[in-house]
């Protein structure tokens, strides 16, 4: 199974009892389940836990992109070996092609009476495309996902409609606390006096998201000393920090100012629509100013 270089799985899980109780239930009955919840809530740690417990062939795949990469994975799987003249033989294969010869191993499985298990991350990527591949592949055997959200459109409507969806919502207040003591435990972090404060900070901070906490704990390790500047100024990861869309500010501003411009082009005062108008310019050019920085954060 692999996984993006530096994810942390901890081998630990708290307070997921009904999750983890509600995946295993529907793994014994053969119900597709997806998880759904926010960037770093555990869906992935959740899978993990899934695939711990699963007896049959299966495969994880966290990112179902390069989808020819993917379907490769998938067919060394199904196959158990593959030799190098048939390894550049695949390879050679359209994705449509590669696809039907998986095809023809799940249906093969499927008269043996054996089961084969996909588990797939991060579906929100998915396309309408690779939603078509994963239709045909989901009624040959079970499926187990996550995704931070389901996009609205007709392909992937069809696709996500098979799912018991399963939402999983941040940790309390309380079970923060208690992965965040674990965590300082664990990784033997010397905090000194300012432990509770450090807890508290990360409590406020990270919003029950246990990646948050996870990376946050990470950040603190790789210091010889943490002082309480330090702590108060922490990189918190993005997944905990709560974000405000300023869009219907940003709408609302420019209402105003074009509004402003025909009051006082109404009353032949050119000297006020003049000045709403360079205001109304200044403001495009701030925005183009402010929508490109977030552009380069984001990338």
């Amino acid at each position: 199974m692999q996984v993006s270089k530096g994810l942390e799985i901890q081998r630990f899980t708290i307070n997921r009892e009904e999750e983890l109780k509600a995946l295993f239930k529907n793994l014994n009955k053969n119900i597709p389940t997806l998880i759904i919840g926010k960037p770093g809530v555990g869906k992935t740690h959740l899978l993990f836990r899934l695939k711990e417990r699963i007896k049959s062939p299966h495969i994880y795949i966290e990112r179902f992109k390069p989808v020819k990469e993917s379907l490769i994975s998938l067919y060394k799987t199904l196959k158990g070996k593959v030799e190098e003249r048939e390894d550049k033989k695949i390879r050679r294969l359209t994705i449509k092609e590669l696809s039907e010869e998986i095809i023809t191993l799940l249906e093969e499985y499927k008269k043996n009476n054996k089961d084969f298990i996909l588990i797939f991350d991060h579906l929100e990527e998915l396309t309408s495309s690779t939603a078509d591949i994963l239709m045909r592949l989901s009624s040959l055997c079970l499926v187990f996902g996550a995704t931070q959200f389901i996009r609205r459109i007709r392909h992937l409507r069809r696709f996500f409609w098979q799912f018991d969806l399963l939402e999983v919502e941040p940790l309390s207040k309380e079970d923060s606390k208690i992965l965040i003591e674990r965590l300082i435990k664990s990784k033997n972090l010397k905090i000194g006096k300012h432990r509770q404060f450090f807890i508290n900070q990360v409590l406020i901070l990270t919003g029950g998201i246990p990646l948050s906490i996870v990376e946050t704990i990470n950040r603190a390790k790789t210091r010889k000393k943490l002082t309480k500047n330090y702590i108060r100024e922490m990189f918190i990861h993005q997944s905990g920090i709560k974000e405000i869309d300023a869009s219907p500010f940003i709408i609302l501003i420019f209402a105003l100012f074009i509004v402003m411009r025909f009051i006082y082009r109404g009353f032949g005062e050119y000297q006020g629509y003049a000045l709403f108008g360079a205001l109304t310019g200044l403001a495009i050019f701030v925005r183009f100013l402010i929508y490109k920085q977030m552009r380069r954060r984001n990338e």
